[in-house]
């Protein structure tokens, strides 16, 4: 799941716009739309577009955003850090890293391994977990020194808070990335595949389980207590080994 990259408030009148900072965008929007027909707001960081001109801010949105998606990214690092939009995320010396900030991601937290390399060539190990503005042309491209995962959006403040509470205290990447995994497996299932009213409570836990077994390790599924026994017995039939928690 993403999140819009922008967002439009109708307020009679003025439209309310908030997108990333991007100064491309910006200089944008004010060559296409006079300057009385826009103004910006400092308190929320958005602007306010006349609605006579509508159809230069759909105009400027879908040129820049129109094919972009929010994603939230766990990118695991052995030996450097990505870019995006030729920005890195991360810049580092032997001896100290710090975030970067950009219009095109928006890093949430930063752990970081042994070894660091050398003064004159220092290393990057560890994990970051972002925001990332991309479109099918711009992305995070996987390799023998960059892995990436994508995570449910609505669970990425939840693995924040496990990296920098779990992860900060080990010493060890690989550790960290298995425990990493191991809790990314285990997030909560929140949608199914099919509508629960119209299906029996077995056929909804089957279909979940044999569409995503492949892909997580452990999943979790709130059953009602009057069919609990009837769904145990079924995902034993699948080869599973169900555990019972209140």
């Amino acid at each position: 799941m993403s999140a819009n990259v922008y967002e439009i408030v109708n307020e009679g009148e003025w439209i309310r716009v908030k997108f990333p900072y991007a100064p491309i965008v910006i200089n944008e929007l004010k060559r296409v739309i006079p300057f009385q027909f826009r103004k910006f707001d400092k308190n929320s960081n958005t602007w306010l577009i006349h609605r006579e001109r509508v159809e230069e801010l759909q105009y400027v949105l879908k040129k820049y955003f129109g094919e972009m998606e929010r994603k939230c990214l766990v990118i695991v690092c052995r030996g450097e850090t990505p870019s995006v939009y030729g920005i890195p995320m991360v810049t580092y010396g032997r001896d100290s890293f710090y975030p970067q900030r950009a219009w095109c991601f928006n890093v949430l937290t930063v752990v970081r391994y042994p070894p660091h390399g050398s003064r004159k060539y220092p290393e990057f190990h560890g994990v970051i977990l972002a925001e990332v503005f991309k479109d099918r042309k711009i992305g995070i491209e996987p390799s023998d020194k960059v892995e990436v995962i994508e995570i449910p959006w609505e669970n990425r403040l939840e693995i924040k808070d496990f990296i920098e509470n779990e992860l900060r205290k080990l010493e060890n990447l690989d550790e960290a990335f298995e425990k990493l995994k191991q809790r990314i497996n285990t997030l909560v299932i929140t949608t199914t595949q099919v509508e629960e009213d119209k299906v029996s409570e077995i056929h909804r836990v089957e279909t979940l389980v044999k569409t995503l077994r492949t892909t997580y390790r452990k999943i979790i599924v709130e059953v009602p207590e009057d069919k609990l026994d009837e769904v145990l017995t079924k995902l034993k039939e699948l080869g599973l080994e169900p555990k019972v928690t209140q």
